[in-house]
C-alpha cells in the first residue's frame, strides 16, 4: 500500500520540486482501514517531515498529509 500511495504522491507534486524520500505506513489496528504514516521529503526550502493519514478500503485509498 505504502509503494501505491507513494507513487499518486509522486504524481500530485510533480513539477513542484519536492522529492518523496520515504514513506511508511502502519495500521491503526487489524480491523481498521486506517493507516497513519511519516512521509520525509526533499523540498527546494530544505527536507520535512510529515505525518500521514491513509484511508483504504482494499481496492481504493485516499491519503491526506498533516502537518
Amino acid at each position: 500500500l505504502a509503494e501505491e500511495v507513494q507513487l499518486s504522491m509522486i504524481e500530485k507534486f510533480a513539477g513542484t520540486g519536492i522529492k518523496i524520500d520515504s514513506l511508511i505506513l502502519t495500521r491503526e489496528s487489524n480491523d481498521s482501514n486506517i493507516y497513519k504514516g511519516i512521509l520525509e521529503t526533499t523540498e527546494p526550502n530544505g527536507n520535512f517531515t510529515y505525518t500521514v493519514n491513509v484511508t483504504y478500503d482494499g481496492e481504493y485509498f485516499t491519503w491526506e498529509v498533516t502537518e
